[in-house]
């Protein structure tokens, strides 16, 4: 037993008869095996999994080399591409295209109902403007009566500030109200 156990404990062993010790050895041997099996098998499924990987590894680096090379394919075709556009736009053909294409498209859009009615809105607050101004001026002499001013256009309303003041429906919230009359 020198050299197995502790010189301390060999005092201990003397009270095992050998077949206990032979009995406690077993047990130890065949949880020690036991652990060496299972180690065995995590083992070998590490080297699956480790192989797995490495498979995996080998096809992501081999994608990626083809995907190198792909873009390193459209990059020279872009940069071809680019040129050969930046060539013809800046040639005369390219210039009389351009000039044709934005002429067809600005036509197209004068042909549009939203060009249409964007005219159309644009107009009618010029001429509410100018309806009001001139309700504003005629007012302002003194010489033309209210009843009058609504004679310029009945389905624009005739509005008064405080003071007396004919005023445009979209300016009455900016009126001062705590100004006093004149």
């Amino acid at each position: 037993m020198q050299g197995v156990a502790i010189p301390g404990d060999l005092g201990r062993l003397k009270d095992y008869t050998a077949d206990h010790l032979v009995e406690l050895g077993a047990g130890d041997l065949a949880r020690s095996f036991n652990v060496m099996v299972h180690l065995g098998e995590e083992l070998k499924r590490s080297r699956e999994v480790e192989k797995k990987c490495f498979e995996e590894n080998g096809k992501l680096k081999g994608e990626l080399t083809q995907v190198t090379v792909e873009r390193n394919f459209l990059n020279e075709k872009y940069s071809r591409e680019v040129k050969f556009g930046r060539k013809f736009l800046e040639s005369v053909a390219g210039q009389n295209w351009m000039e044709n294409t934005k002429a067809d498209a600005v036509q197209a859009f004068k042909e549009s109902e939203e060009f249409k009615n964007a005219v159309m809105n644009e107009a009618a607050d010029i001429y509410e403007q100018t309806v009001y101004d001139c309700r504003r001026i005629l007012h302002g002499t003194g010489r033309v009566g209210v009843e009058d001013l609504v004679l310029l256009d009945p389905k624009l309303p005739v509005n008064f500030n405080d003071r007396g003041e004919l005023v445009c429906p979209d300016n009455m919230e900016d009126e001062d109200d705590d100004a006093p009359p004149a």
